[in-house]
């Protein structure tokens, strides 16, 4: 997600983190661990509304707030997003 994340946010693409955990424990995770270079959160009720099964899940939304889509991981994260942006996308290491 780092490498989409680089590649796309120059043409607004944003990722919001959100962690099932709780703050406490979520916060002392990372700050033993590298932090991510975007916006993390923790709920404990979002995946519920979102009917999460299983994490890492993935939901794309557009600049509207939309649902684009829940891809099934990383390579289709970007392809789904490249074609939001009307660009190519890239190739993943």
């Amino acid at each position: 997600m780092r490498e989409i994340h680089k590649a796309y946010k120059d043409a607004g693409f944003e990722i919001l983190g959100i962690a099932a955990d709780t703050p406490e424990s979520y916060a002392k995770y990372f700050k033993k661990n590298d932090p991510l270079p975007w916006v993390e959160m923790t709920s404990e009720t979002l995946g519920e509304e979102y009917e999460v099964r299983g994490y890492p899940t993935y939901v794309v939304v557009d600049k509207e707030g939309k649902q684009i889509g829940v891809p099934s991981g990383p390579a289709e994260v970007n392809k789904m997003v490249a074609k939001a942006l009307g660009v190519e996308a890239i190739t993943l290491k």
